[in-house]
């Protein structure tokens, strides 16, 4: 299952309703995220809850549990990206992690669950060779 071809808008995910999609990227525009951001983030975390209903049978956002997390963390670790067929990078993993542990942040500030699971995922290190040398 490739992350990047999972339908979220249209597959009915019982995880995450309307109202609870425009809360969040409220509070993602109050936190002055750019919007280019906001709508990054609403996307990486649909695609994340389409993959835990799919792949895991999770319905309510209350049964969404650290093992989950670090199964997404793995399938991240193993996708491909669909237009090259090379692994994911770093920063795009970095995004999808900061994405997730923002949602989470937001539910449980909401009082919607009761412990963040997200609380211990870690970030991929971007790798500095990326970088070039200013001359």
């Amino acid at each position: 299952m490739n992350l990047a071809t999972l339908r979220v808008e249209s597959m009915g995910i019982k995880l995450i309703d309307e109202a609870l999609t425009r809360d969040y990227t409220r509070s993602l525009a109050l936190r002055s995220f750019a919007a280019l951001s906001v709508e990054k983030y609403r996307l990486l975390t649909l695609r994340f809850l389409a993959y835990l209903w799919k792949a895991k049978g999770i319905e309510r956002l209350q049964d969404i549990r650290r093992e989950d997390l670090a199964d997404f963390q793995n399938v991240l670790h193993t996708q491909k990206r669909l237009r090259d067929n090379l692994p994911l990078s770093q920063a795009t993993k970095a995004k999808y992690i900061l994405a997730v542990k923002s949602f989470f942040r937001f539910l449980l500030k909401r009082g919607l669950i009761l412990y963040n699971p997200a609380c211990d995922l870690e970030v991929p290190k971007q790798s500095q060779d990326r970088l070039r040398p200013i001359l």
